[in-house]
């Protein structure tokens, strides 16, 4: 065995160096083939998390309806139901991140781990030992998960809000609508253009946020309606700059408006708009430093990013037990397929 050894490892050096399409066409050559035992069987510790999370509340992911019964088991562990309503089968990682999924609980939690730590995707790929195109995808697929979180947010006693801006970037994309640009060019045009897109924001003092990409250039109100109805409890306080755009949005939700002015003092008492200020501090540290600017059509994910584990303080556990809830399934193409500009009005 010693003296084979070598000619060993040389080949599965070289079988490592194949995509899995050549592997395959290679396995076949020889006659080798693919047995479920050789598979990596992670979808069975998935299973036993998943019942462990839902207990005896499994309802059908087609109907809802929870008069379901036991149909089968896989050869990998993972069961199978049977729904009495509407008579179609189905296994409880069925429209959620963990459908299909080809790696394990314990390099999902590790991928997770890894995030709140704002692991870089090739950081994040070596660590868990996938590819980078799985580590991107992953990445997508548990930040889309957040969303049912912040929909619940309510954002209550005294709240600040302002608007950021980012230059509107076209990374990873095959077709550009305009020339391309070297990394770091400015944009053509002085101040707030159809070149930057708006984020209003809004935070209260107990660490809530609520953000997302609106609109091209300066906001309206019809923005800040977009972006922040659903999400203001009654007798708030609302704190923000001079804009024009926030009064009629106060009074349509009856909140107390407190207007801070950009060249007087920059308090009224407990009154101020320096955490939100803080925030987009926090953010552009995050998508303009750490990872070096982001695509656009990404932009609103690793908002939720920050919101979540940035400034809402929400943990490893919360953000696995989503995972397990989330029954909003994202595929491959759902995620690099969406539209270069995420804005809630036309430019």
């Amino acid at each position: 065995m010693d003296e084979i050894a070598p000619q060993i490892a040389l080949l599965r050096q070289m079988y490592m160096g194949l995509d899995k399409k050549s592997r395959k066409a290679f396995l076949a050559s020889i006659g080798h083939k693919e047995s479920h035992e050789e598979r990596p069987a992670g979808n069975s510790t998935i299973d036993a998390f998943l019942h462990e999370k839902l207990g005896c509340h499994i309802a059908c992911p087609d109907c809802k309806s929870e008069t379901v019964v036991k149909w089968s088991v896989r050869k990998d562990g993972t069961r199978r139901y049977k729904c009495k309503a509407c008579g179609r089968t189905f296994v409880l990682a069925r429209n959620t991140v963990f459908y299909h999924a080809k790696i394990g609980l314990d390099i999902i939690r590790k991928f997770v781990e890894g995030m709140k730590e704002k692991d870089v995707l090739r950081l994040a790929a070596e660590k868990c030992g996938i590819g980078l195109k799985t580590s991107f995808f992953w990445r997508h697929k548990i930040l889309d998960s957040l969303r049912g979180v912040m929909d619940g947010v309510r954002l209550d006693g005294i709240v600040e809000s302002d608007e950021t801006f980012f230059a509107i970037s076209y990374k990873g994309a095959r077709a550009l609508p305009r020339d391309a640009h070297d990394r770091g060019v400015p944009a053509s045009k002085r101040g707030l253009s159809d070149e930057k897109t708006c984020v209003p924001c809004a935070v209260n003092r107990d660490g809530k946020s609520v953000s997302m990409v609106s609109n091209l250039g300066k906001v309206s109100g019809a923005d800040l309606e977009n972006v922040f109805a659903g999400h203001v409890a009654d007798g708030a306080v609302w704190c923000s700059d001079r804009d024009r755009s926030y009064p009629g949005f106060a009074e349509r939700h009856e909140l107390y408006l407190i207007q801070i002015k950009s060249d007087g003092p920059r308090t009224r008492g407990a009154f101020h708009i320096q955490h939100v200020n803080a925030y987009h501090s926090g953010i552009k540290r995050m998508v303009n430093g750490l990872f070096r600017g982001v695509a656009t059509k990404y932009l609103n994910n690793y908002l939720l990013w920050y919101n979540f584990f940035n400034y809402g303080g929400g943990t490893l556990d919360e953000l696995t037990d989503r995972l397990a809830v989330d029954f909003t399934r994202q595929r491959r193409r759902d995620i690099w397929s969406r539209p270069a500009l995420p804005l809630l009005r036309a430019a």
